[in-house]
């Protein structure tokens, strides 16, 4: 019989820093494209929705690890 692998206490650690750093690219990121386009604030909101989507979904994902 097997014995069942230890459980890393800070296997989730990361998790949290996902859907800030999604927040912080995506708006950043969008507002960078706005200020040279000129298009403010449609590359903000939208980069900021998707990356923080993403964000969140990469949390949900390694959560459920």
């Amino acid at each position: 019989m097997t014995e069942p692998k230890p459980r890393n206490p800070f296997a989730g650690a990361n998790a949290g820093y996902l859907p800030l750093s999604g927040v912080i690219l995506g708006f950043g990121g969008g507002w960078l494209i706005d200020r040279v386009a000129g298009t403010l604030p449609l590359w903000t909101l939208v980069l900021g929705v998707i990356f923080t989507a993403a964000g969140l979904y990469h949390m949900v994902r390694e959560a459920k690890r």
